[in-house]
């Protein structure tokens, strides 16, 4: 600091900023941890080796301990390290945790990225196994947020005002949602500037009350949770296009890093993809028995054909007696600049589903509410027209 603009009062002076005398605010700057630090795990091979071992195991640690400090994350190293920790996921999942890794210079064993397998349950609730008796996968690729702020901080220099992150207030929620907040759910803000543009950008998000969430045994909150959305919110509105965009982003101090085969929920939970059915076809195909070559003397159940909800088009998200258009979906989106995390965050806290995907949580909407969704969206669209 220093005294600027002479005498002020009796024997006092007025105290501003170097770098910009028109500060009024006390800022505090986003900073890179440790861990982000290259060549930072350097300096303590042996302790970073022994917590490698606790998490991975000594096999596996064998093959990654030379890649905690690296530099450069190329092509064959996240290779490595992803077939080493998720050998078992599908080989799509595989290379796109590999190409996120090489394009944006994450690595998993910095607990920048992670692959987790939730087990697919049917209707009734059992788990799904295939013909071997093993379960039956769904793979999420997640990043953390303190991934999500390196990727920020690489290329600029930005503070968070306004003592955030915190819990938004009433008067931030009633500004930003007026009557459409959700009363049944906690609201996350951030208030993000950069410091060489002087740019500012706003995030707020909410998560349901009752809404499950993962790591609550490890001290993990639904108000956290609503922060880490709302900063992720913040930043890609204030560097938009830079950030991965349909990843879910989570608070790695809550991840279980073992890797394990997890429920959605962390516990007992459904997985974000209804088992037994594909999008197009009808319930009684699969019962038919026609893919596994047995013979059925009574003809296979049919289901009326779902309602299109939206414009038409061939790509839809199928739920029960009804499907939505996600062209339509994907329009509507850009028209009221929400994100995937945007939308599918409105969705669980308006309609008390799960889903880490924007089409998983579609997908369990009941009929009426897909079409309040619809409804909804087309009303905020209308609302916007006349700002255009």
């Amino acid at each position: 600091t220093l005294a600027w603009g002479g005498s002020w009062g009796i024997n006092s002076y007025v105290i501003k900023c170097t770098k910009d005398i028109n500060h009024s605010q006390i800022a505090r700057p986003a900073s890179l941890g440790p861990y982000d630090i290259p060549g930072f795990n350097l300096f303590n091979l042996k302790g970073r080796r022994k917590e490698m071992e606790q998490k991975y195991g000594p096999e596996k640690t064998k093959v990654l301990a030379k890649y905690v400090g690296t530099g450069a994350i190329t092509k064959a190293i996240a290779t490595e390290i992803v077939e080493t920790l998720w050998g078992e996921a599908p080989p799509i999942e595989k290379t796109k945790a590999i190409l996120l890794c090489q394009t944006y210079q994450l690595n998993p064993l910095m607990k920048h990225l992670y692959l987790v397998g939730y087990k697919r349950r049917d209707r009734d609730g059992n788990y799904i196994e295939d013909g071997q008796g093993n379960l039956v996968l769904d793979w999420s690729m997640q990043i953390g947020i303190g991934a999500t702020r390196l990727m920020a901080q690489r290329k600029h220099n930005y503070s968070y005002l306004d003592l955030t992150p915190r819990k938004a207030t009433k008067e931030e929620i009633d500004t930003i949602l007026g009557d459409t907040a959700d009363p049944n759910s906690i609201y996350g803000f951030v208030h993000l500037k950069d410091v060489d543009t002087g740019a500012e950008a706003f995030g707020l998000r909410g998560i349901g009350k009752n809404e499950r969430i993962k790591g609550e045994e490890k001290g993990n909150t639904h108000l956290n949770m609503a922060c880490v959305r709302a900063e992720r919110l913040a930043l890609d509105r204030q560097y938009p296009g830079e950030m991965p965009q349909g990843v879910e982003v989570v608070d790695e101090r809550f991840i279980d890093t073992t890797y394990k085969v997890v429920d959605e929920t962390g516990g007992e939970g459904i997985s974000p993809l209804i088992g037994g059915e594909k999008s197009g076809e009808t319930a009684g195909e699969e019962e038919s028995g026609v893919e596994s070559g047995e013979t059925v003397s009574s003809p296979p159940k049919k289901t009326p054909k779902p309602e299109k909800i939206g414009a038409s088009a061939a790509e839809v998200a199928e739920g029960e007696g009804f499907s939505i258009n996600l062209d339509w979906l994907r329009e509507s989106q850009k028209t009221l600049k929400w994100t995937d995390d945007t939308v599918l965050t409105f969705i669980i806290g308006q309609y008390k589903v799960s889903g880490t995907s924007v089409t998983g949580a579609l997908q369990k909407l009941t009929r009426e509410q897909a079409e309040d969704f619809t409804r909804q969206i087309n009303n905020r669209i209308e609302k916007q027209k006349p700002l255009f």
